[in-house]
């Protein structure tokens, strides 16, 4: 009994990695916590971190139970090793540390933390993966855990399943639990669909093996259909003719019906390319905000141009939003959809390698992909018709893997080009890894120079002992420590979630628990620095403040402000909330309005095209009574935004401080060709021609102030100017009217009442 007990126990270790990597393949597409603001890809960066950490803990506890190290080499190992060392270099020399190493709660962006694990997942992916039946298993957790999320996209909505999944809050990710982005989901239908096409094209002596692949090819057709993008079903046809190429080759292993009907989606693809999706089949799917393709490139060659070392190493890992800021073009501030956006990640996945990771890291990138594409061509050349008709004679197992190894490799090069469509992100960014191993597995069987296998025996002497149990502690301390550190900042991106749906005192109270979580997590500080500044608000608009508290609610925002501008000093958005926390605290500190002038300039430096900084600047010389630099600001901030209403209107009020009236009308009549019915620009425009009082200028104030009455009839400021302007004019009837509006307004404005009387009585 105890010899077989024990020979369970040897099995389970030795099977326990590969079975935690088969679980997590079908888990992690679907995996999600609806707890924060970026429910799905946050939750699986933690979920990939565990699952990768506990199938490295396991086979460590396999070396340290069997006392022997089996390592299987590729041809992967010194590139995937230069690839981490320069990734490493990049971050060393990152414009941000912490959002190189950590990212972001909010926004997945390529940083260590992502990178490191699916790379440890795809090098113990080809440690474990050494029998066709663990290949085989593989492939079916991978269709699963599609057919799982397909079957969350296409049915979710329905009566059926909407009542289980509500209570889950699955209707929080709009039912897609593998990506924020729909059309990334896409791109994962297209590689489901490939890999299930070319299981079915294979020949296999029982049905049963088609059901997984048919079902999942019929969802994932079904489900690109309901999206509808015309990119994917060019990334779709795209695949299917290297699998019509593939299946020529091997006409020998496949089932020549399958192949036509490869040849039939093929054709339809192309045509659904061209003419369109059936609009009676699309989903009304929300709008996808992302960066263009010229923008980003832009960005990315001036990133990698600004220097040397950015050259080389880029601005680090998941730093784009940072270059995006240095780089951002002033077009952006036109436009009032984008104008206070900061994208965070470009186009597609290589411009974030080139921009974040510099020449080196590309390079490294590329090492990769074309020693695959080598592999899969070098193993291409050795299947020809005479090959597969010895195979169809041999029917060996190893050379059944070999064929689906070629179907493998045909998703991962379709991936590869779908990373030039799309930004990848954490799903699509494991799938790329998972496939790439999956690949050298497969495509090892044809060509056995793809994997070496060896075998180290451990002595069984005390040091060597000591040693094994080091190195499984050390492993499991590192992990212990990213763990906690991981399940902390999800606990703080909860609390920080919470508080964006809750009262002014619960929110405090929720962000405040969340920087006790991360404290060096700037974003959280700047939003705990606006808590204090809308509570000092409130007291102000109370009919009995208190000053004391408005000062100490003041004083709190500004210095949770200064903590994130400590902790993220490239941070434009941590710069423009610091100044604008010192705005608001002038009136009880004047210095204060000096500090906003530092903090204005810093932001500008950091981000120079965008004119909303420079108004604010103007702003803060204005108040300083700076009008050379105020006009300076407010000029710099029109270039950039020549659509700028509220510049124009500061710009005139400067001049006309300065009693240049002239070019204050000039201003405003800039301001009134942007924004033609705004009543404000009306008002003041009129004021401005009435007190200049030349040839025409009452004539041209009396227009001004009615078309903002015929905009606003209820806007007492021009209803009153044009009773003083009929007032002047003598006609008395006409001015008491106006003011009679005015009074009906106001009822307590009492001079406004001595006013209709004066009029009256004369």
């Amino acid at each position: 009994m105890k010899k077989r007990f024990q020979q369970w126990y040897e099995n389970v270790v030795d099977l326990l990695p590969f079975s935690i990597l088969a679980i997590g393949t079908v888990l992690l597409p679907l995996f999600f916590l609806p707890f924060t603001r970026d429910s799905v890809n946050l939750s699986k960066e933690l979920f990939l971190f565990i699952i990768t950490a506990i199938a490295l803990l396991s086979w460590f506890l396999r070396i340290s139970r069997s006392k022997k190290i089996r390592i299987r080499r590729t041809i992967l190992d010194i590139p995937l090793l230069l690839f981490l060392v320069f990734i490493g270099m990049s971050f060393l020399f990152s414009t941000s540390a912490t959002a190189s190493f950590f990212g972001f709660t909010h926004q997945f962006v390529l940083h260590i933390l992502a990178i490191l694990p699916a790379v440890i997942w795809t090098w113990l992916l080809i440690q474990e993966v050494r029998t066709p039946q663990r290949w085989h298993v593989c492939l079916m957790a991978f269709l699963l855990g599609g057919i799982g999320a397909l079957v969350m996209f296409l049915f979710g909505s329905s009566a059926l399943l909407h009542g289980v999944f509500t209570p889950l809050h699955l209707s929080f990710v709009g039912f897609n639990t593998v990506s924020t982005l729909n059309s990334v989901f896409g791109v994962y239908m297209v590689l489901l669909a490939l890999v299930a096409l070319g299981l079915i094209l294979k020949k296999e002596s029982s049905l049963w093996a088609y059901i997984i692949p048919t079902v999942t090819l019929v969802l994932s057709v079904w489900g690109m259909f309901r999206i509808g993008f015309v990119v994917l079903w060019v990334l779709f046809a795209t695949g299917l003719l290297l699998l019509l190429l593939f299946g020529w080759f091997a006409v020998e292993r496949i089932r020549t019906s399958v192949l036509s009907l490869v040849l039939f989606l093929c054709i339809a693809s192309v045509l659904l390319a061209v003419l369109g999706s059936p609009a009676s089949l699309k989903l009304q799917l929300p709008a996808e905000v992302t960066l263009g393709i010229a923008t980003s490139w832009d960005i990315t060659k001036q990133t990698l141009l600004s220097g040397v070392t950015s050259f080389l190493f880029g601005s680090g890992p998941g730093t784009f939003v940072y270059d995006f800021s240095a780089f951002r073009p002033a077009l952006f501030n036109t436009s009032e959809l984008v104008s206070g956006v900061r994208f965070y990640v470009p186009f597609n996945t290589f411009f974030s390698f080139a921009a974040e990771f510099g020449l080196l890291g590309v390079v490294s990138f590329l090492v990769l992909v074309l020693i695959i594409l080598g592999a899969i061509l070098t193993s291409w050349k050795e299947l020809s018709v005479t090959r597969f008709q010895q195979i169809a004679r041999l029917m060996s197992h190893t050379r059944l893997v070999s064929l689906d190894g070629f179907i493998i490799s045909i998703a991962w090069v379709i991936s590869t080009i779908g990373m030039g469509i799309a930004f990848y992100d954490m799903t699509l960014w494991w799938l790329w890894w998972w496939l790439l191993g999956m690949s050298i597995v497969g495509l090892s069987s044809g060509a056995s120079t793809l994997i070496h296998e060896k075998t180290y025996a451990l002595k069984l002497s005390a040091q060597y002992a000591l040693l094994v149990s080091f190195g499984i502690v050390v492993v499991t301390t590192v992990m212990i420590i990213f763990g906690a550190f991981g399940v902390r900042f999800y606990a703080a991106e909860v609390w920080f979630t919470k508080a964006q749906q809750a009262d002014i005192r619960t929110s405090q109270q929720y962000i405040e628990q969340a920087v006790s979580q991360r404290p060096q997590y700037a974003p959280y500080h700047t939003a705990l620095a606006r808590v204090h500044l809308q509570y000092a608000r409130i007291e102000t608009e109370k009919s009995v403040r208190s000053d004391d508290v408005v000062a100490e609610r003041l004083a709190l925002a500004v210095n949770q402000a200064k903590i994130a501008a400590e902790i993220a000093p490239h941070d434009v958005e941590v710069w423009d909330t610091l100044a604008f926390m010192y705005m608001n605290a002038r009136t009880f500190a004047p210095d204060a309005n000096g500090w906003a002038e530092e903090a204005l300039i810093k932001a500008i430096q950091l981000e120079p095209t965008n004119a909303t900084l420079y108004w604010r600047l103007g702003n803060v010389y204005a108040f300083q009574e700076k009008f050379d630099e105020a006009e300076k600001a407010y000029t710099n901030a029109v270039t950039l935004k020549p659509n700028y209403v509220a510049a124009y209107m500061n710009l005139g009020d400067l001049y006309e401080k300065e009693e240049n009236i002239d070019d204050a009308i000039v201003a405003y009549q800039l301001a009134l060709a942007e924004a033609p019915t705004q009543t404000d620009v009306l008002y003041h425009l009129g004021r401005l021609f009435f007190n200049r009082g030349e040839e025409g200028d009452i004539a041209l104030a009396e227009q001004a102030w009615t078309i903002a009455v015929e905009q606003n009839p209820n806007y007492s400021n021009a209803l009153y100017s044009l009773g003083l302007l009929h007032e002047n004019k003598g006609d008395l009837s006409t001015a008491v009217s106006f003011f009679q509006k005015v009074r009906e307004l106001n009822p307590n404005n009492n001079d406004v009442k001595q006013k209709i009387q004066q009029l009256l009585g004369r």
